[in-house]
């Protein structure tokens, strides 16, 4: 997928540490990734493109728009994701002119005036950082809560190279502020020394053993000086977590805090918005969602609370384990990537209303006749008819083995410019004997594949005979079969051991059906089986729970699901194709977009 990132900013701010650092996770995952901004500080694998949000007049404005779409299309672009407003408001025209879709990053509170409720210029899927922000935008600027997901900041455990050094004293206690001091942060800064430092000072003595250390700010404001020579100010770092890394009590807001909660550290979290004091187990609830003070709807401190909180945490060794652990795995860079991930998949589906088609099929026969009462066949004319028309139309058929589900959209963007290439999965239950006979013969005539679910402990299909009386048994198919029919593509999946209603019979022995067909198959084929399908598509949150803790990838359902693949790779969709379709229901069940007219 092809990405651009766009912010505005003239000095380094979480947002850019945020979209660097997601930036280069996407291109780890194989993703092309590009970013434009008036500036940027921090290195990063993407390539970069200098563009001047912040010169706002509507002359300036048309030109970044005009910039933006010429970038789009030279590199084909999938979707643009905004981190700030003046670029978002470019992206957002940008984004519509070129047809593509835009996610925007909400990382703070947005102002409430009627220009912004009138255009909000978010697109097509928002991202708040934390719970607080979505509040402000859902309820004060109108946006629709669908459109919506929380999706906090990525940290990766910080590391602590070029620690600088401290004076040589194993008694010096170290309490570091963290934060600009300019603007905002510039005056949380400066009301948080004047009501921390008479709170820790008052003995005298103590000043030999404590340093009060200010991290950050390109320049020293004058009117800070007079807290010296109580207060060092190191002026702007590079290396934050390793100052971090010296400190005993940490004190700040958004990444400041995280970093120093998974670097072990006591922290106090205040922000622009709110002083919460020690993050401990009991206010950390609170504290994720105002992210850690820097955004709420309305302002609370009680300055009183900073000395106190300080003095507390300076008699500890170490952050609370559960609030480390916690904002470990809340703040994961797997997590954060994860998450944008699929809003990029929900924002192409949304914009396209297109997704990959997955088509369900049983047996092949030669007439109707041998189909049979049950109707769960197509003839052999009607399935060649089916592959003429793939091969017309220009799909692909792929496996779930070869799915690529972030990317399968890489070649969907710009549709003005880029013809996009169709994939399709052909899919055929309980794996009959026909699948050799007459399907294999037919994919390999047009040079496709397909993926056949198997009932690892049965060679006939008795569970018909269970539900209807009087249908003659068929044959499934046998090992050398599969591994022939394995060998040129074809995958192969579960469809449990004997194929009974999942949901109706006890969960001991669902996992048995569940676990065991894996096993088995696995030896059977010599491979990993990763793909699950439900039998009769019954299914329930438990069955889901029972295959995801087996080690499957995939759950394959029937009719049910989401309309986009991503939302529940183990409730996976599909699309039934029976003898009364005919060519024209064909063409419409192939389409990509036949689920989200069926399912209003």
């Amino acid at each position: 997928m092809n990405i651009l990132m766009a912010l505005s900013q003239v000095e380094v701010t979480g947002a850019e540490v945020y979209a660097v650092t997601l930036a280069d996770s996407l291109i780890e995952r194989g993703h092309m990734v590009f970013i434009a901004s008036d500036t940027l500080t921090k290195s990063t694998k993407a390539a970069f493109t200098p563009i001047p949000f912040n010169e706002r007049s509507l002359r300036a404005r048309l030109r970044h728009i005009r910039r933006l779409v010429s970038f789009i299309h030279r590199h084909n672009i999938h979707v643009i994701h905004a981190h700030s407003r003046a670029a978002g408001w470019c992206a957002y025209f940008a984004a519509q002119i070129a047809g593509i879709p835009l996610v925007t990053t909400v990382h703070g509170r947005q102002p409430t005036h009627f220009s912004r409720k009138f255009l909000k210029a978010f697109g097509d899927v928002v991202l708040p950082i934390c719970e607080a922000v979505r509040d402000n935008i859902v309820h004060e600027l109108g946006v629709h809560p669908r459109t919506v997901q929380i999706v906090r900041n990525g940290v990766s455990v910080p590391c602590a190279e070029n620690t600088p050094q401290n004076p040589k004293n194993s008694n010096l206690k170290i309490i570091s502020l963290i934060g600009r001091l300019s603007k905002e942060k510039g005056d949380l800064a400066y009301k948080a020394l004047e009501a921390l430092l008479p709170a820790i000072f008052e003995n005298t003595n103590s000043e030999s053993s404590l340093v009060v250390r200010v991290i950050g700010g390109r320049e020293i404001p004058e009117r800070f000086q007079k807290f010296l020579p109580h207060v060092e100010f190191t002026g702007y770092v590079d290396n934050v977590s390793a100052w971090i890394a010296l400190s005993d009590v940490v004190i700040g807001a958004g990444r400041s805090a995280i970093e120093g909660i998974l670097m072990g550290k006591p922290t106090i979290a205040v922000g622009e918005a709110w002083l919460h004091g020690l993050v401990t187990r009991k206010n950390l609830a609170e504290v994720l969602q105002t992210n850690f003070g820097d955004i709420a709807t309305q302002k609370s401190f009680d300055w009183a609370i900073l000395g106190r909180d300080v003095q507390t945490a300076l008699r500890l060794d170490a952050c609370d384990e559960v609030v480390q652990q916690t904002v470990r795995r809340e703040f994961s860079i797997e997590t954060l990537t994860n998450s944008v991930e699929s809003a990029y998949q929900t924002a192409l589906v949304q914009r396209y209303r297109y997704e990959m088609p997955i088509l369900t099929y049983h047996r092949i026969v030669r007439t109707p006749k041998e189909g049979g009462a049950l109707p769960i066949w197509v003839t052999a004319e009607q399935f060649e008819q089916h592959l003429q028309f793939l091969k017309q139309q220009g799909f692909q058929t792929t496996t779930f083995r070869d799915l690529d589900v972030p990317n399968r959209f890489e070649d969907h963007a710009v549709p003005h410019r880029t013809k996009p290439k169709k994939r399709i999965i052909l899919s055929f239950d309980d794996g009959y004997e026909d699948n050799y006979t007459l399907l294999f013969p037919l994919l390999k005539k047009y040079g496709m594949t397909a993926v056949i679910f198997l009932v690892a402990d049965r060679t006939e299909n008795t569970w018909d005979n269970e539900n209807i009386s009087g249908l003659p048994p068929l044959k499934l198919l046998n090992t050398a079969q599969i591994l022939e029919m394995q060998e040129y593509g074809i995958e192969f999946g579960s469809h449990t051991l004997t194929h009974p209603h999942l949901p109706n019979i006890p969960l001991e022995q669902a996992q048995r059906e569940i676990t065991e067909s894996k096993l088995r198959l696995e030896e059977r084929l010599g491979r990993l089986v990763q793909t699950f399908c439900y039998p009769y598509g019954a299914l329930n949150e438990q069955i889901k729970v029972v295959v995801r803790e087996a080690g499957y990838k995939y759950g394959i359902a029937s009719d049910s699901g989401g309309l986009a693949l991503h939302e529940d790779l183990l409730e996976i969709r599909r699309i039934g194709v029976f003898p009364n379709t005919t060519r024209r229901g064909f063409a419409r069940k192939i389409t990509g977009k036949y689920s989200f007219r069926k399912v209003r």
